[in-house]
């Protein structure tokens, strides 16, 4: 496992000889070159500590070295480089992210996390991967539920099965309910062939959201709704290996559809987004992520 951050006092001299100057240039428009079209996360030619090579690390770098600045600025959203299965948890806030790759720690699989709890997931050629950017909360915070205005964007892609979701739990009293919300998702394998089954069959009710139509499973305990699923029934990615995914809401707007749910009392324990891929090479690019 490992943690990397950004090295400010060395931002800029990418062949490490102590000095900013033209062949920086010449090596930071190679690793651009090289990097373009291939992955999302790569530092050969990042200067602004966003672990990304692209056209805005050259522009920074070459203002720099023809002195139109007298710096090179950070990113303002700090981030983290992860490799291999890692957890990494923010010391700024109660947020967390996760990443499980059954034990490959090497860069097939590399994570950027940032402070915002936004991230950019990389894997290739693995078999069951999953990361998720979390945040818990205590059962006696009032984190209500009607409080929760959720909002996300994200570039999304992958060779073969992807599931990509809203996860939490609610509190009410002393009842606990589980949610899932699902953006996008394709299952050609096993892997969840019941779900594709039921949702063919038509035997989950369907469901209306700010205007956007959501096929519905409720699961029982004791005569009272234990778990709700919501799939979204204008996937994308369910005939493509790529997709953009956009959504704001508020949370009670999927939790009304609870029996036991009051949004006056019902508080957020736990509530994240998470990405799981099997047999696959893809991505997951976050640019917005809020759960509050």
């Amino acid at each position: 496992m490992a943690i990397q951050t950004f090295d400010a006092e060395k931002r800029g001299d990418l062949n490490g000889d102590g000095t900013i100057n033209s062949f920086d240039l010449v090596g930071c428009r190679k690793a651009l070159l090289t990097s373009t079209g291939n992955y999302l996360i790569d530092d050969g030619g990042d200067v602004n500590g966003d672990f990304k090579t692209n056209v805005s690390d050259l522009v920074l770098l070459t203002k720099y070295v023809l002195g139109v600045s007298e710096e090179i600025p950070l990113t303002e959203n700090e981030a983290f480089l992860l490799t291999g299965d890692n957890v990494f948890r923010n010391t700024d806030n109660n947020n967390a992210f996760e990443v499980s790759a059954f034990r490959q720690n090497d860069d097939t699989v590399s994570t950027i996390v940032r402070r915002d709890g936004t991230f950019t997931a990389e894997w290739n050629r693995i078999a069951d991967y999953t990361c998720g950017s979390f945040t818990e909360y205590d059962e006696y915070a009032s984190n209500y539920c009607k409080d929760f205005d959720i909002n996300y964007c994200a570039d999304i892609s992958s060779t073969n099965d992807i599931d990509v979701f809203l996860r939490g739990s609610v509190q009410e009293d002393n009842q606990w309910i589980g949610f899932e919300i699902h953006e996008c998702f394709k299952w050609n394998s096993y892997t969840k062939s019941d779900i594709s089954k039921a949702i063919d069959s038509g035997k989950y009710e369907t469901v209306t959201v700010n205007g956007v139509e959501y096929y519905m499973n409720k699961e029982y305990r004791a005569g009272k709704i234990s778990n709700l699923y919501f799939y979204r029934k204008d996937d994308t990615m369910k005939h493509s290996d790529s997709c953009f995914i956009e959504n704001k809401y508020n949370l009670s707007d999927f939790l009304e559809e609870c029996s036991i749910y009051n949004e006056e009392i019902a508080c957020v324990t736990k509530i994240g987004m998470y990405v799981e891929s099997y047999d696959s090479n893809g991505y997951a690019d976050f640019k917005e992520l809020s759960f509050t």
